[in-house]
C-alpha cells in the first residue's frame, strides 16, 4: 500500500517539473515561428519595395533610351537611295 502511495506522491511532484519542461518547449517552438514569421514578412515587404523602384527605374531608363532613339533617327541622314537591279540576262 506504501508503495501505491510512494508512487503516487513522486508522480505527482514530478508532475509540475514535467509540465514546466513541456511549457517551456512549446515556448521556445512559439518564440522560434514568430521570428521566422516576422523574418518572412520583412522578406516580403522588401521584396515588393524593390520590386516597385525597380519597376520604376525600368520605365524611366526605357523612357530615356526611346528619346534617346527618337534624337538619333531624327537627326540621323535619310539613307542612300537604292540602286536599280541588274538587268536579267537575255536568253540565247
Amino acid at each position: 500500500m506504501k508503495n501505491l502511495k510512494e508512487q503516487n506522491s513522486s508522480l505527482s511532484s514530478s508532475s509540475p517539473s514535467l509540465v514546466a519542461k513541456l511549457l517551456n518547449a512549446q515556448y521556445h517552438h512559439f518564440l522560434n515561428l514568430l521570428s521566422c514569421s516576422l523574418i518572412l514578412c520583412c522578406g516580403i515587404i522588401l521584396g515588393i519595395l524593390l520590386h516597385s523602384s525597380l519597376q520604376d527605374l525600368s520605365s524611366t531608363s526605357s523612357l530615356s533610351i526611346q528619346r534617346i532613339s527618337q534624337l538619333f533617327l531624327v537627326s540621323s541622314p535619310p539613307p542612300p537611295p537604292l540602286s536599280p537591279p541588274p538587268p536579267p540576262p537575255s536568253p540565247p
